[in-house]
């Protein structure tokens, strides 16, 4: 392929006889790659990837690429299956992971469930995948549907705290934490997972705790379990905001001011409205004014 324009000529005479013919096609990609027309070399891989007897999984992942480069999702989406996945599963986990990382919460998730339609991925990989795919979902308004993958995540892997986790917050994102009959169940299984809930996650925990002790007991029992986990792991943004909002509930607005602030700059994995929550904290600045003029 030193000429390029004397290669071209002799690819395209190739392929007038016949046009899947394989060596042809990677010469035209390469070609189209030297050159960089990058989505002209994606569609001819596309094409080997479909035709080409050897070596299906490489075009496809050349392609998937250069098309997760240019936006090109669905196309992405496309070339997700058994046989393109099988040969480098660890990369097309995170290839998912880049290139659906500005893509609706459900579109990724359809992507995660294309990977796990193709077998071959490795369980940890696949688990995590499905963890990120749940948490996007729960971060927007569509209850149901975070609900519904919650539900079929944890079914799917029983032995992951996370996805347990994400199940009990998509059922509270839902309801609440319902009853005290509700909340007992809560409670249990939250200490079912309490050992082997990694430290990432114990905000998670924490705040599910605090909810469902309040509901059980009340009289400062979720205070008193989050400002333990707060001594223990500091103003984590769900520790932050289930404090924030029980000193609002005190009148203590000079200690919860601070703690909404953190809450309001974290991850509130789609718990609270921050409009509402930004409201509140403006309440709180203004009680705090009022005080110092009276």
């Amino acid at each position: 392929l030193s000429r390029p324009e004397d290669a071209r000529r002799e690819i395209e005479d190739v392929l007038q006889k016949d046009s899947n013919d394989p060596s042809a096609l990677a010469m035209l990609a390469e070609l189209h790659a030297r050159r960089g027309n990058e989505l002209d070399a994606a569609r001819v891989w596309e094409r080997l990837a479909r035709v080409a007897r050897e070596g299906r999984g490489e075009h496809a992942l050349r392609a998937a690429r250069i098309l997760a480069d240019a936006k090109e999702t669905e196309r992405v989406l496309g070339l997700i299956s058994g046989d393109t996945v099988a040969d480098a599963p660890g990369e097309w986990a995170q290839l998912v992971l880049t290139a659906f990382r500005e893509s609706d919460a459900e579109v990724f998730a359809a992507a995660v469930d294309r990977l796990a339609a193709s077998a071959g991925l490795p369980a940890p990989d696949l688990a995590r995948l499905r963890n990120v795919a749940t948490r996007r979902l729960l971060a927007t308004a569509d209850t149901s549907a975070a609900l519904r993958r919650a539900r079929e995540v944890a079914e799917a892997q029983p032995d992951d705290p996370e996805a347990q986790l994400q199940l009990l917050l998509a059922e509270y994102k839902t309801r609440g934490m319902g009853t005290p009959r509700d909340a007992e169940d809560v409670v249990a299984r939250l200490n079912e997972l309490s050992p082997r809930v990694a430290t990432e996650q114990l905000e998670v925990h924490t705040f599910l705790l605090a909810e469902a002790l309040d509901v059980i007991m009340g009289g400062g029992a979720g205070m008193r379990e989050l400002s333990a986990r707060h001594a223990e792991i500091g103003a984590r943004p769900l520790i932050a905001l289930g404090m924030g909002e029980r000193l609002c509930r005190a009148r203590s607005f000079d200690t919860a001011l601070p703690l909404l602030r953190i809450a309001l700059d974290g991850d509130l994995m789609g718990l609270r409205s921050r409009s509402r929550l930004a409201l509140t904290a403006s309440e709180a600045a203004l009680q705090l004014v009022r005080a110092e003029e009276d």
